[in-house]
């Protein structure tokens, strides 16, 4: 299996760049449960356990979801339909929005 490059977002702490095996099983240990992937920009993907997303009416949020708990950043390579690593502009674009 190979290893990808992703950016880990933890309750209360900053943003990790971290490589990580590239797999749906390491994907549901490191956010603790079923996973579900979120589509985002520039064919980046969010992966959040399921039961961590929130409507925006339970929320009181108007445009955008509410993700609590740990995620996942990754990318899509939509040509091979599999998830590849993050690059320094990826990296980038994510951690001015998210920090």
């Amino acid at each position: 299996m190979t290893k990808i490059k992703v950016i880990i977002g933890r309750p209360g702490k900053q943003l990790e760049v971290k490589e990580i095996q590239n797999g749906f099983e390491t994907f549901k240990s490191i956010v603790g449960g079923e996973v579900e992937f979120i589509p985002s920009a520039n064919y980046l993907v969010i992966i959040c356990r399921q039961s961590e997303r929130i409507s925006d009416e339970a929320a009181g949020v108007a445009i955008n979801n509410v993700l609590v708990g740990t995620i996942i950043f990754t990318k899509l390579d939509e040509a091979r339909k599999e998830f590849i690593s993050l690059n320094d502009e990826d990296i980038q674009f994510i951690m001015e929005r998210e920090n």
